[in-house]
């Protein structure tokens, strides 16, 4: 019997994937033994290596992502110097760019039906790139088993209940993906009742968070309700992470919100920026007065942790018009939030218009600008510095009330900005420091502004 190893490089202990788990289950009534197997990125690669080459699989499946590119194009080379009877099967976004000096067969675009293909074919390969027409979601097994709770619990699990989003924003990987189905049809109670199953499965793996994967969740106003009331019902459920396209939340959800314990429901809310010009120059079409009323009632009437994302270096976007999103974002005062360097990913349609706007980036993974249409590389790594002490002093629940104190006297980006020339005068690391010398930062930057205020007003 054939060996199938599917290999995970996650980016932490506490990940896993997805895209691998569906694999097996294209694989369940076929005659493969078949067996996931997890390391990460700070896993020595020659103990991984070492533990690949033991276990003697005759066929090797890896995902391909930005976090783990670098350490598979390394990991299986070696793999294949060494045992060049094992075949090598990539996929993901990032495996048409993995550098590989030996033949790998690369599944390109939607994997599981060009996976389950090359099963049945005994894995016989004549081809280096295979692309085939994808399942419906619908009619992809549920991926997992009860005995991946030995692995699962306690970590971050992923589930998908639609794939394709109507909305085209041009840095998205799905902003060329044409699809709009889902797993599920509300009206079909034989769907419904499948639903509970899943979910109750999901449940019994006693995941930390349980990560609904679909771009703008709340796009399926149904089936978004219906999931929501079922695991708000559940006393034993984990914590579930939605991400949730700010425009589309209604009364109608906040009233079916307002239920959630602390603690249980997390959204990740796409903000990009404030400005409209860039908005409409992303493909992003969201107006950000109507978001905020909504994100404000969901802040004062429910308990959801909001995170949220605001990005550096979109088309006709400016450095001033980031430290305004900035401001604006902060006067809802999300649980999380997050300042990111736009990536100009291959594959998406911010390649072409970054060519033709004049960008400069990374060329290789992760791709992240550095200099736009209307940024500098200089305002970017200040901003990208700005984004850092976001991290460092806002999203660190030890400094949170002092942040709080001084943003009921001054504008957020005032107190950030003050908190980056404070790092750079004083040689501070921006990446991490320990709680003491942040608090210390911070009562220095406030005494300071005080004083100047105080001077001003003299």
């Amino acid at each position: 019997m054939k060996k199938v190893l599917l290999l995970a490089v996650n980016s932490s202990w506490s990940h896993s994937s997805l895209s691998l788990y569906y694999l097996r289950a294209m694989l369940e009534t076929m005659p493969y033994q078949t067996e996931i197997y997890n390391c990460t990125l700070k896993d020595d690669p020659s103990e991984i290596l070492y533990e690949l080459v033991a276990k003697e699989a005759d066929i090797i499946c890896a995902s391909v992502y930005i976090w783990n590119r670098a350490y598979l194009e390394r990991l299986l080379s070696a793999v294949a110097s060494l045992r060049p009877r094992i075949k090598i099967i990539i996929g993901g976004p990032e495996a048409p760019y993995l550098k590989a000096p030996h033949r790998y067969t690369l599944i390109k675009g939607p994997g599981e039906l060009a996976f389950k293909r090359l099963a049945e074919s005994g894995f016989q390969i004549h081809e280096d790139c295979i692309e085939a027409e994808n399942y419906l979601l619908k009619e992809i097994p549920f991926p997992y088993r009860e005995e991946d709770k030995r692995d699962l619990e306690g970590k971050l699990v992923y589930y998908e209940t639609g794939r394709g989003c109507p909305y085209g924003c041009v840095y998205c990987l799905s902003a060329q993906d044409p699809r709009r189905e889902f797993r599920f049809d509300t009206s079909n109670p034989r769907d419904l009742e499948k639903l509970h199953r899943e979910l109750d499965s999901l449940i019994a793996l006693k995941p930390k968070t349980l990560k609904f994967v679909d771009r703008s969740f709340n796009i399926n106003k149904d089936l978004a309700h219906r999931i929501w009331e079922y695991m708000i019902d559940r006393e034993d459920a984990c914590i579930c992470h939605f991400e949730i396209y700010p425009d589309l939340i209604t009364d109608d959800d906040i009233r079916i919100l307002k239920k959630v314990k602390p603690g249980r429901f997390r959204f990740e809310i796409g903000i990009q920026t404030c400005n409209p010009e860039a908005l409409k120059a992303s493909g992003r079409n969201t107006d950000w007065q109507k978001s905020k009323e909504q994100l404000l009632k969901l802040k004062e009437e429910t308990h959801i942790l909001m995170h949220c994302d605001l990005l550096i270096g979109l088309p006709g976007d400016s450095y001033q018009w980031v430290i305004d999103s900035l401001d604006q974002l902060m006067e809802i005062r999300p649980a999380e939030l997050q300042l990111g360097l736009l990536k100009i990913l291959p594959d998406t349609p911010m390649l072409s218009v970054a060519r033709e706007r004049g960008y400069i980036w990374e060329e290789i993974a992760p791709y992240k600008v550095l200099q736009s249409d209307t940024m500098s590389f200089e305002e970017i790594i200040h901003l990208d510095r700005l984004a850092h002490v976001i991290n460092l002093y806002w999203n660190k629940a030890d400094t949170r009330q002092i942040v709080l104190d001084a943003l009921s006297k001054s504008r957020a980006s005032d107190v950030f900005l003050g908190l980056v020339d404070y790092h750079i005068n004083e040689h501070l690391p921006f990446h991490s420091l320990s709680p003491a010398r942040r608090s210390g930062a911070l009562e220095s930057v406030i005494s300071s502004q005080i004083e100047a205020g105080e001077r001003l007003e003299g």
